[in-house]
């Protein structure tokens, strides 16, 4: 049985992609904190409630063995939306609205949460694995 098929551990992984792809725009954000007209941007979040909702109305695709069975069902996840920022509050003579603080500021609580779901998803991976083995001794 492979765990990342399960609901806990696709909304983490959903979760740490999330983070990685936001971490990734708030880098872009950063790095033209100086391009004059420059306008910062931001991930849509999550609703976690939609993903496990999806979850519940999709069939769970059987493992395939042998070379005659079907594959799982084709496709992945859409990119994460992205936003442009349009309630930016300083905007520099350049034309430049990244702050530099708010962006520093969202990368850190961004990391904090990716941390955590890190954390989560050890500690239920660690908890499958001993179900699995059993008692011992």
């Amino acid at each position: 049985m492979n765990i990342n098929n399960l609901k806990l551990f696709y909304a983490m992984r959903q979760n740490m992609d999330w983070s990685a792809e936001r971490q990734r725009v708030l880098a872009q954000n950063l790095a033209n904190a100086d391009t004059p007209g420059y306008a910062p941007s931001d991930l849509k979040s999550i609703d976690f409630k939609k993903v496990l909702r999806r979850l519940d109305q999709q069939k769970q695709a059987m493992a395939t063995t042998e070379s005659g069975h079907m594959g799982p069902p084709a496709g992945k996840n859409a990119a994460f939306a992205t936003l442009k920022k349009d309630d930016i509050f300083e905007v520099l003579p350049s034309g430049n609205k990244v702050v530099l603080e708010d962006e520093t500021l969202k990368s850190s609580q961004t990391a904090d949460l990716n941390n955590l779901t890190l954390q989560l998803y050890k500690k239920f991976n660690g908890m499958f694995r001993m179900a699995v083995r059993g008692p011992t001794g």
